[in-house]
């Protein structure tokens, strides 16, 4: 486990996660290096819910020009969470937009444009020997203000290691009490 990978966990993060608290999305972008047409076909995916299980981190434009990115690494079983600047994700592939009327669902417009009420830190309880000493930072969650609740995910949906982009609903039940918020 690199240092690199230990210093984007949200735990490290703090300053920044607190940066997000107050600020509007204006815009979510998941950086998949598919098209939807391909990752509808590749997954077996519905295309509403590409955006939300594609591969690639989702860029978060927020009022004030901060810009996150969020994806996650199996190696360290957590969510990762950096600052970007907006040349950054320019000069990257074209991603699927959370607003795509063909590629996202229509439940997202219940995020873009509210403010960042809070931000937390999702950790995975585990009890397997394999992950005990990894950070398991299994989420972050954003509640907003008109009280819906989304996460960047690490497995929550699916008990995978794979980054996923869902709300509060679409967490796996039994998952739910082996997650305690930090």
């Amino acid at each position: 486990m690199s240092s690199d990978e230990i210093i984007k966990i949200p735990s490290r993060q703090l300053e920044l996660l607190k940066q997000l608290v107050g600020r509007n999305i204006e815009k979510m972008v998941r950086n998949s290096e598919w098209t939807g047409k391909e990752a509808v076909e590749r997954y077996n995916l519905n295309p509403e819910a590409v955006f939300s299980f594609t591969t690639g981190p989702v860029f978060l434009y927020c009022s004030g020009g901060l810009v996150v990115a969020v994806g996650s690494n199996p190696s360290i079983n957590s969510v990762t969470i950096r600052p970007v600047g907006r040349i950054e994700h320019e000069e990257e592939r074209e991603g699927i937009d959370s607003l795509d009327n063909t590629y996202s669902d229509f439940e997202w417009t219940k995020v873009m444009h509210k403010k960042i009420q809070r931000v937390s830190i999702m950790k995975g309880v585990i009890h397997n020997v394999k992950y005990e000493s990894l950070p398991n930072e299994v989420g972050i969650c954003f509640t907003m203000d008109n009280g819906v609740q989304f996460i960047l995910s690490h497995g929550l949906h699916d008990h995978s290691d794979d980054f996923s982009v869902i709300f509060m609903e679409q967490v796996m039940p039994d998952l739910v009490e082996s997650v305690e918020e930090i």
